[in-house]
């Protein structure tokens, strides 16, 4: 599929940390939670989920209320987040005083991914029985608009062949939060784009609204294997537009494997097998030809999308540190020929394999 340098591609992406550097500065943190009480007075770990939140760049606070079951005062010793780019412990009080509850203060910074993200806090005390109180907060953040696809892999097509892709375009709305779908799509680089029927609206829980439209891409044909690059533009009815970079390869309609051999110059003759491919059709090779050859190739007349060639080759008919090629003809109606790289090196211990 394309390389689409968008927020994110695909739900379901679970994060233990983030990816930014910069910490959490007090002037972003809003409060979106309430303090909420644990289950249990002697538990070691707390945990909170945010739900679902449209991503946005915002940071969400929680307060969890450790309670003190014990006789004694409970002494908070340090606390520490685990992931400082994107949360953040604190202030803590020195003590929480026996029978009482401590308010424990932590946020977490949003991005603008769709991403499910689990982040923890460590607390340590000087209690025996618990000496070390583990916290954590976990959100599914949603982007307010992204690309889809079904399958993450780079897009490729066969050289000479125009091809349709159809994505999805998502856009979501929480409160008063969020983005309607782009108005137009234009694109570059030979690449065209153009919406693809009506846009559809669901609502899921958590009052999150969710917009999407079909986007039909047609890839440009191309006679030469090779990576290709365009931009896809969209632009928004109040105005505002985004670029989103998209890459795809254009590949061979027949490959050889291997595609290189490496042979000694003084190690004689050499037998070496190669399996030329065919993704698209049956295929006959009519004729093989190189300097290396010691005699032409055994060939079938039978048509295939696989064909397995042995070849001889007399790595004193070059000279060490020469590359020379064996072309094989074919029948194929796009692709005629393809070709062999072959290295003679200098030695005596025999053909490389």
């Amino acid at each position: 599929m394309p390389c689409l340098a968008l927020p994110c591609l695909a739900l379901g992406i679970l994060s233990s940390g983030c990816s930014s550097s910069s910490g959490i500065s007090a002037e972003e943190v809003r409060i979106v939670d309430r303090a909420v009480g644990l289950d249990s007075a002697y538990s070691t770990t707390h945990e909170h989920d945010f739900g679902t939140v449209l991503a946005h760049g915002q940071v969400l606070q929680h307060q969890f209320r450790l309670p003190n079951p014990s006789s004694r005062p409970l002494r908070l010793l340090k606390g520490f987040a685990s992931t400082p780019c994107c949360s953040a412990l604190g202030p803590l009080p020195d003590s929480i005083a026996s029978g009482e509850q401590g308010i424990i203060p932590v946020v977490l910074k949003a991005g603008l991914v769709t991403e499910k993200k689990r982040v923890a806090f460590t607390i340590e005390t000087d209690d025996a029985e618990r000496q070390v109180l583990s916290l954590y907060l976990a959100a599914r953040f949603v982007a307010e608009w992204e690309l889809q696809v079904d399958d993450g892999s780079r897009y490729s097509l066969p050289a000479r062949e125009s091809r349709e892709q159809r994505i999805r375009v998502i856009a979501r709305r929480q409160g008063e939060h969020g983005r309607p779908l782009p108005a137009s799509v234009s694109a570059t680089g030979g690449l065209t784009a153009r919406f693809d029927g009506p846009a559809v609206e669901t609502r899921e829980q958590d009052d999150l609204v969710i917009l999407e439209q079909k986007l039909l891409l047609q890839y440009p044909s191309s006679s030469s294997p090779g990576s290709r690059a365009a931009e896809l533009r969209f632009l928004w009815a109040d105005g505002r537009s985004e670029s989103i970079p998209i890459r795809w390869d254009v590949r061979p309609v027949i490959t050889i494997q291997p595609a290189s051999l490496v042979l000694r110059s003084s190690a004689g003759m050499a037998r070496r097998t190669v399996t030329i491919r065919s993704d698209e059709r049956p295929f006959r090779v009519t004729k093989v030809h190189g300097q290396l050859l010691q005699a032409p190739p055994a060939l079938s007349s039978d048509p295939a999308t696989a064909v397995d060639i042995t070849l001889v080759l007399d790595p004193a008919h070059s000279t060490p540190g020469k590359a020379c090629d064996v072309v094989f003809e074919t029948d194929h109606p796009t692709q005629k020929t393809v070709t062999l790289t072959v290295l003679v090196v200098e030695g005596t211990q025999g053909a490389t394999p």
